[in-house]
């Protein structure tokens, strides 16, 4: 390692270590990309920028595949506070998704 390189960040790993970004895994609500296919713009290109998914994809993504810890919800199933499903889920589950990838 040379003094001038910095650790990689943990979300890139991720996509360095299968080389797609695991919320390919999810269609995604934004752009309606197919599971496997990546995001597009609205012009219907390829998606290239710093984050090569979605936010909202990534959000499914989660909601799909992690339990979470803050509200015990099943995969599938919005995280709730107070009965009530809320649009993003908790920072818990977003944690326990990146760490199952």
């Amino acid at each position: 390692m040379s003094r001038y390189s910095v650790p990689m960040p943990d979300d890139i790993r991720a996509i360095s270590r299968t080389g797609q970004h695991p919320a390919l895994a999810v269609t995604c609500p934004h752009c309606g990309a197919h599971d496997r296919a990546p995001c597009t713009t609205r012009s219907g290109r390829r998606r290239i920028t710093d984050a090569p998914v979605h936010p909202a994809r990534i959000t499914a993504w989660v909601i799909a595949t992690a339990v979470c810890p803050a509200c015990q919800v099943a995969p599938g199933t919005p995280c709730r506070v107070g009965g009530r499903a809320i649009p993003e889920p908790h920072p818990q589950r977003v944690q326990e998704a990146e760490v199952t990838a």
